[in-house]
């Protein structure tokens, strides 16, 4: 069972999209930045609120959700990972079971559309 994801997007109180490691809560990890050879800003499509697009680079499998829990405008993004080789339904299931992630789900204004 996936215990922290990795989250790009913004937190339950303001907008603008950070680097976050979240469980049970949120938790700054703006070295992650420099870390990843990937872009999250383009994995969305940016007006679809609430689209889910699942995404594999190399051998990471990442859930991009367009759209926020707080920011309402468009082109906010809500990206979220774990380990190599982690599957989508690993994925999926801890962001909709871990405390941070599920709240960030729950206070989406919007249904999110899961495709898988």
């Amino acid at each position: 069972m996936i215990k922290q994801l990795n989250y790009f997007g913004t937190n339950l109180t303001s907008s603008g999209h950070y680097y976050w490691s979240i469980g049970d809560g949120f938790y700054s990890y703006t070295s992650l930045q420099d870390s990843l050879t990937w872009n999250p800003e383009g994995l969305t499509k940016g007006y679809q609120n609430g689209l889910v697009t699942v995404i594999t680079i190399n051998v990471l499998n990442i859930i991009a959700i367009d759209g926020s829990p707080y920011d309402r405008r468009p082109g906010s993004k809500s990206i979220f990972w774990a380990d190599r080789n982690t599957k989508f339904i690993d994925l999926k299931e801890a962001i909709l079971t871990l405390k941070a992630s599920k709240a960030i789900i729950e206070q989406m204004p919007f249904e999110v559309r899961w495709t898988f």
